[in-house]
């Protein structure tokens, strides 16, 4: 959707699929080097569970603190408190085909 609106983003994912630009894991500093994290106007995590969630955004968070982090996918009130980002949306999201 973003590509779509002529934004540029870059998309990480751990499997070389249409639309993904690195593949690469998001707890590794290399991958998010490579993304140029520090530069992006905003980075969204949209894991495949909170735990990842969680964890993922505390990292990004670590690595680009100035960053606006924003998470979809939790699912529980407490994750997105533990997860620091600065937008959390809670729900029930299923992939399009």
């Amino acid at each position: 959707m973003l590509h779509d609106a002529s934004e540029n983003c870059v998309v990480i994912d751990r499997e070389a699929l249409p639309g993904v630009d690195i593949v690469g894991n998001v707890l590794e500093l290399a991958t998010l080097d490579q993304a140029r994290v520090h530069e992006a106007g905003a980075v969204i995590l949209a894991l495949s569970n909170d735990s990842e969630s969680v964890f993922s955004t505390a990292e990004v968070r670590d690595y680009a603190p100035a960053v606006p982090l924003h998470c979809a996918r939790m699912t529980r009130s407490l994750s997105v408190a533990q997860s620091a980002a600065w937008i959390a949306i809670s729900g029930n999201f299923r992939r399009q085909r």
